[in-house]
């Protein structure tokens, strides 16, 4: 896995530098629901969830060299703030996240990046997300609004009016499951005009993950490069 994906989770999951693809759909086919109906069942979801395991595709849309990066893998998460993105393909990487603390894991170069990071950043951008239930609400963050949906999902569009989020994003996609109010497709218009998009599926809720899985060593031979 190319380090620029994998510093793109380490963004999502810690704040660094900081769906599908089915007709369109219009909001009010999405259950007839208000806005401010489908934020409360957003949180309420959000706080439900205590742990997840989900498959995941992500992509980086370059848009000065009009190219793009893929990777996929696997995303475990628990509450408090702990995660583990872990690449499958094109190649072997991953990041851990706990608490304060990321980690970057590198094993073709041998290379660890490691954050250390505030837990207010960190849980602002799980919440977003849906990965967190910390009392943080999208309407103190963003100016929200319905839009069309992929695959039946609920669209939102989220305008960022947060000063810790504005100079890195312009716009944010949120696409929500209308079975459980949680993120299924996320797309990050950055505003070096470059696509940042996650797919979710397989969605595992609430199922027993130990903390041993977040503990991280360093293992012999490898370079670590801290933020």
């Amino acid at each position: 896995m190319h380090p620029k994906l994998n510093r793109a989770a380490l963004l999502l999951l810690a704040c660094i530098h900081v769906g599908w693809l089915y007709p369109g759909v219009h909001p009010a086919e999405a259950g007839q629901r208000s806005l401010g109906a489908i934020l409360a069942s957003y949180a309420k979801s959000k706080k439900a969830l205590q742990s997840l395991k989900a498959g995941f595709t992500q992509t980086k849309i370059l848009s000065v060299f009009k190219d793009k990066e893929e990777g996929q893998g696997i995303l475990l998460y628990k509450k408090p703030l702990r995660a583990i993105w872990q690449f499958t393909a094109p190649g072997q990487s991953k990041t851990v996240v706990n608490n304060r603390d990321a980690w970057a894991v590198f094993p073709a170069i041998r290379q660890i990046q490691k954050l250390h990071t505030d837990t207010s950043n960190t849980r602002m951008l799980m919440s977003l997300i849906g990965f967190d239930g910390g009392e943080v609400e999208l309407s103190r963050l963003f100016d929200i609004s319905l839009q069309e949906t992929q695959q039946q999902l609920i669209g939102l569009r989220l305008v960022p009016i947060d000063e810790k989020i504005s100079p890195f994003f312009s716009e944010i996609e949120l696409f929500l499951a209308p079975e459980d109010f949680l993120p299924r497709r996320i797309v990050m218009h950055e505003t070096s005009k470059d696509l940042l998009i996650f797919e979710f599926h397989d969605l595992e809720k609430n199922i027993l993950l130990e903390d041993s899985l977040f503990e991280f060593s360093v293992p012999e031979g490898f370079e670590v490069v801290t933020y």
